[in-house]
Parts: structure tokens; C-alpha cells; sequence
């Protein structure tokens, strides 16, 4: 049981495949599973930090606002937006 004070609470977790996913409604939506349920990844991992740096490569090299939008596709990172 997830408690109500942990930062995924309000993401209602749902665990796929053996990895934690953003629940929800879209459950029922005709989109990518990935896109609809990305998969939650803490802040600060060094792996996070490598997903981060390849989705700032190849976007350009784009502000902060891009980079987040193309990770949130398929990973949602806590606190994207202070980590990126």
C-alpha cells in the first residue's frame, strides 16, 4: 500500500510488466500504452541523468520545456522540471 504522503501518490501508480507506471483514466484510451502510462523513474539517477542528456541531444540541444515534454512520452521523472 502506497502511502498518502509519498510524491507518486496523486500519479496512482499501477505496476506493469514489473515496472511502476502513471495510472489513471487512460487506461481506456486509444493511445501508445507508453505514452498514456509512462514509466515513473526517481529524480537524480544517474540513469535518469542519461535519459535526460539523450533527449536534450536529440532535440537540439532545446530549452527546458521541450526537453521535459519529450521525456514525459515515454518516463516520468519526479520534479522533471528542477532535475532537468
Amino acid at each position: 500500500m502506497l502511502k498518502n504522503s509519498s510524491s507518486i501518490f496523486k500519479l496512482d501508480p499501477t505496476l506493469i510488466q514489473g515496472l511502476i507506471q502513471v495510472g489513471g483514466r487512460l487506461r481506456q484510451a486509444p493511445i501508445d500504452n507508453d505514452t498514456g502510462h509512462p514509466i515513473i523513474l526517481p529524480k537524480g539517477h544517474d540513469v535518469v541523468k542519461l535519459i535526460i542528456k539523450y533527449y536534450h541531444h536529440i532535440s537540439g540541444h532545446s530549452g527546458l520545456e521541450y526537453t521535459v515534454a519529450l521525456n514525459r512520452q515515454r518516463y516520468w521523472i519526479i520534479n522533471a522540471q528542477s532535475t532537468v
